[in-house]
């Protein structure tokens, strides 16, 4: 019962380039590695009535907002990080507008817009060791993410030892919300530009009915596909990945024991 009490409070968690960010109807908490390599907490208070009331589209928008809000503030003294991300905000809602004054059909420029992000992604993986670099860790505190959540949902013990047992694949992660909406796709081309984003908001049932119907044949099948993209989204976290989700477990004050001793 306590278990099932943490964890109703408990709303998600975000990886980052630089730590674990976990958020609960209280709290949002970031464990996370400074420039020097240091492990830092970074966390706020929320108002538990917003999260209460903001049913699942609301909720994962917070978790956004929240996220884009720690990686922001963390990244103090790195300028060139700042300057990266707000270029991507600020690019996102230009790039919808110009979307929607193109002459082309909308389905013709959803491809050609994927196939110049694929370009562009692509290139700057390739030349720029940095964004490889953090790729490779968000990947890792992705990981470690899914396995922090695991042991709270299970109400094991939180210490590095605890956490190496759990699985790094989890039927809630984001990649599966994505992969459903892929598999819509050709439904999404036929919509108008500014819509197709939304799209996601009508999978939201469907995402949540797959993960809580794990033993159902088609819930089971739709999750298959999910976790053939986390194999792409989440790789094997190392110790200091795992130290940033305990440190991220240990702000939001959900668990007790939190450590690195062995369980």
């Amino acid at each position: 019962m306590e278990a099932k009490a943490l964890t109703a409070r408990l709303i998600g968690g975000m990886a980052l380039p630089q730590g674990v960010l976990l958020m609960s109807e209280e709290r949002v908490a970031l464990g996370y590695h400074d420039a020097q390599g240091r492990l830092q907490l970074y966390t706020r208070d929320l108002n538990p009535h917003w999260a209460r009331r903001a049913g699942p589209a609301g909720t994962l928008g917070l978790l956004l907002l929240e996220s884009l809000r720690a990686w922001w503030r963390t990244q103090q003294g790195q300028g060139e990080v700042r300057v990266i991300l707000a270029g991507a905000l600020a690019g996102a809602p230009l790039g919808l507008l110009l979307r929607a004054q193109a002459l082309l059909p909308a389905w013709q420029l959803s491809l050609l817009s994927l196939a110049l992000l694929a370009l562009v992604m692509g290139s700057i993986y390739r030349l720029y060791a940095p964004f490889r670099q953090a790729l490779w860790h968000s990947r890792r505190y992705h990981g470690a993410e899914h396995m922090a959540v695991h042991a709270l949902e299970a109400g094991q013990a939180m210490s590095l030892e605890g956490l190496r047992r759990q699985p790094i694949l989890h039927p809630f992660c984001g990649t599966n919300l994505a992969a459903l909406w892929l598999l819509a796709f050709p439904l999404v081309l036929l919509l108008p530009v500014w819509l197709q984003p939304l799209m996601v908001l009508p999978l939201l049932p469907v995402f949540g009915w797959m993960a809580r119907n794990k033993d159902r044949p088609l819930a089971g099948k739709l999750l298959a596909i999910g976790y053939w993209g986390q194999r792409y989204t989440v790789a094997h976290p190392e110790e200091r990945h795992l130290e940033a989700a305990l440190k991220a477990v240990e702000g939001l004050g959900l668990a007790r024991g939190v450590g690195s001793a062995s369980a």
